[in-house]
């Protein structure tokens, strides 16, 4: 059974100076993805070098297609401006009350 409206928050680290740059590939990304019904990427307030990105999928299905099709000269892209590989962390949460209507 599909669970309604996984959601990832992912926190990256950029190299020193390359937050814009990883903004805008996380942006395009975005442009390029599928099954992501709602996504926003923030910047860190404390750490100049740090975003958190949130997706919302419309379920536990459309992750795995998200997963199956992502462009990889893009994931490659994104890792190019990360601060290393322990430099992004994310975990998986489902909306217990919201603003907008839940299934």
């Amino acid at each position: 059974m599909s669970t309604p409206h996984p959601t990832f928050i992912m926190k990256f680290t950029a190299q020193p100076g390359k937050r814009d740059a990883l903004i805008e590939q996380a942006v395009k990304g975005f442009e390029l993805a599928s099954g992501i019904e709602r996504w926003s990427v923030y910047r860190d307030d404390e750490d100049p070098d740090l975003i958190w990105v949130i997706e919302t999928f419309a379920s536990d299905e459309a992750v795995e297609q998200h997963r199956a099709h992502q462009d990889q000269d893009h994931v490659n892209a994104v890792g190019s401006l990360m601060a290393g590989p322990e430099s992004f962390t994310r975990t998986t949460v489902h909306a217990a009350a919201a603003s907008y209507p839940l299934p």
